[in-house]
């Protein structure tokens, strides 16, 4: 690591900014996150269109459960950085997801377009499809949304992206989860 900083250091006609950025990244490697969140912050008061800083700031609020940080530096994202917008959109669902807020969350999901974060979306909403369903005591619309987005997961166009935990999905939804709860 120390290397990385000699390298850095190097760099005499880089602006400061760029360069506190650079280093956000190395402890943010490092998984020393406070620092590297301190040294993105002052980063973005150097330059505030800056998209590095931003994105160590989300993914720093989404590794620690820090889901606010993650929502604001992504909601930023979406606004200067319209190359990626679709993936900071897939993470605003994603941080929302673990904030429990399902209707925000499954709004960012549905608007997936590429063939990857289309399925990964279809991922968490039939999971949190599940998690809607055990609260409820009238399960039946819960399993149709469940059964539909299996359906989309398993599509023959779908196939080749298919993993395992799509497999175990199926398993416990059709088995598993119904044997647990006692309705065979």
């Amino acid at each position: 690591m120390w290397r990385q900083y000699d390298l850095y250091y190097s760099y005499t006609d880089a602006p400061d900014y760029y360069l506190k950025g650079l280093f956000a990244i190395a402890y943010f490697k490092n998984q020393e996150f406070g620092v590297a969140k301190s040294l993105a912050e002052y980063a973005i008061t150097q330059n505030a269109n800056y998209i590095l800083p931003y994105q160590i700031k989300a993914y720093i609020g989404l590794l620690t459960n820090q889901h606010d940080l993650a929502l604001t530096s992504l909601d930023v994202l979406v606004q200067i950085d319209a190359d990626n917008q679709e993936r900071y959109q897939f993470l605003l669902g994603l941080a929302h997801y673990y904030n429990n807020d399902y209707t925000k969350a499954s709004d960012y999901f549905l608007q997936m377009q590429s063939p990857r974060l289309k399925l990964e979306s279809l991922r968490y909403m039939i999971d949190m499809d599940k998690k809607q369903s055990l609260a409820l005591a009238d399960k039946q619309e819960f399993d149709k949304k469940i059964y539909n987005k299996l359906e989309q997961l398993f599509a023959t166009e779908n196939l080749s992206g298919l993993v395992d935990v799509d497999f175990q999905a199926v398993f416990d939804w059709y088995v598993y989860d119904r044997l647990q709860v006692g309705s065979g």
